[in-house]
C-alpha cells in the first residue's frame, strides 16, 4: 500500500471511530451545544494522554510515527474492540499482537463505557489470564496502567510480582 494512502486510511479510520462515540460514552459531560458529531479531537487526545496537535497530525494523515504506547492509548480512548485495535496497528505499521485478547476476554462497548463513567472511582476489568483489559482515568492515575511499558506487561500478576514497591 502506498504510504500516502496508508496515512489517509489511518486518518479516516480514526475519524470514523471518533465520530461514533458520544462524550457520555467515555465519561465526559455533554457540556454546551456541540457542532461536532461524536468526540472532539481534543477530547480524544485528552483521553489518550497525548497532545491535540499530535492526534490531529495522525487524523489528518501527516507524516508521523506513532509509538505502540500512543496507539494503545488511542485505542483505549476510542473504545476499540480487538479487530479494530489490530486494524489500527496495521494502518500505523506497528507490530500486531494477534493474541492481544482472546475471544472470551473481549469487553462489550457497554461495559467499557460504564467503566469510563466511574470518573472518581478507580475501576478496571481483568481477563481470564489476569490481563488488564480496560481501565478508567482514575485507575490509570493510581496504578499507572498506561505507563511506557511493553504491552505484554499489562497483566495484573506480572505487575504484582515485578513491582519494586
Amino acid at each position: 500500500m502506498d504510504e500516502k494512502v496508508r496515512r489517509r486510511n489511518l486518518g479516516e479510520f480514526l475519524q470514523m471511530r471518533r465520530t461514533r462515540l458520544k462524550p457520555t460514552d467515555v465519561g465526559l459531560s455533554l457540556g454546551t451545544r456541540r457542532r461536532t458529531p461524536g468526540l472532539r479531537r481534543e477530547e480524544v487526545a485528552q483521553l489518550a494522554n497525548i497532545s491535540t496537535s499530535w492526534y490531529t497530525s495522525l487524523e489528518q494523515g501527516r507524516e508521523t510515527q506513532a509509538s505502540e504506547e500512543v496507539l494503545e492509548n488511542i485505542a483505549n480512548a476510542l473504545l476499540l474492540n480487538v479487530a479494530e485495535r489490530q486494524h489500527l496497528f496495521l494502518l500505523a505499521k506497528r507490530p500486531v499482537d494477534l493474541n492481544f485478547m482472546s475471544i472470551e476476554d473481549e469487553i462489550t462497548p457497554t461495559l467499557a463505557q460504564w467503566i469510563h463513567t466511574l470518573r472518581d472511582q478507580p475501576a478496571y476489568i481483568l481477563g481470564r489470564r489476569w490481563d488488564i483489559l480496560v481501565w478508567n482515568h482514575a485507575a490509570d492515575l493510581l496504578f499507572n496502567f498506561s505507563k511506557k511499558i511493553p504491552s505484554h506487561t499489562n497483566n495484573y500478576l506480572w505487575r504484582f510480582f515485578h513491582n519494586p514497591a
